[in-house]
């Protein structure tokens, strides 16, 4: 269809530098949740709207299996989320476009599964 991607799919650079699971409209990613693989080993599973992370998703980090978990906005971090390490520790955060506004730091009383 117009020689674009449309639909339920999964796409891979050539060069392996990422990978994309989810929805395209017109080669963009969105219509909800969607998983994107980065060639470092993140991943972010979550939300898309006009090919940015949109909504609510989460960013696990490779090297060491901590994620943020909260909303996204315009591909940024927006809003609250919680960061989860890998220690047991967890940051509550305050986002505004990208840049962090509020932390609040706790031990976590709940099991976390990495």
């Amino acid at each position: 269809m117009n020689g674009k991607k449309n639909g339920q799919g999964k796409f891979s650079s050539g060069d392996n530098e990422y990978h994309f699971e989810g929805i395209y409209k017109d080669d963009k990613r969105c219509g909800g949740e969607g998983k994107y693989h980065y060639a470092n080993g993140d991943h972010y599973s979550g939300g898309w709207l006009d090919d940015k992370k949109s909504g609510h998703g989460r960013y696990t980090y490779g090297e060491d299996g901590s994620f943020y978990e909260g909303s996204y906005c315009n591909d940024k971090r927006h809003g609250r989320g919680v960061r989860y390490y890998k220690d047991g520790m967890l940051r509550k955060q305050k986002w505004n476009h990208g840049a962090r506004v509020d932390i609040k730091t706790k031990e976590m009383t709940t099991c976390c599964i990495f």
